[in-house]
């Protein structure tokens, strides 16, 4: 099942991860690879993705 614009072409999408506490279960990659999914279940297309790895939730 695809999903398209009013031209007929994808819908294209962005995907954005990030990690904000060292106690954060799902890694970088396990978050991108299940975006990359959606993604695809619904017909988009990815374009750009972008990751924020920096710890910014608790300060010790």
């Amino acid at each position: 099942m695809s999903r398209d614009d009013k031209n007929g072409s994808r819908r294209r999408a962005a995907a954005y991860v990030r990690i904000s506490t060292e106690h954060q279960q799902c890694s970088i990659s396990n978050q991108m690879s299940a975006i990359r999914e959606f993604a695809k279940r619904r017909g988009l297309e990815i374009v750009e993705e972008n990751s924020d790895e920096d710890k910014t939730g608790l300060k010790p």
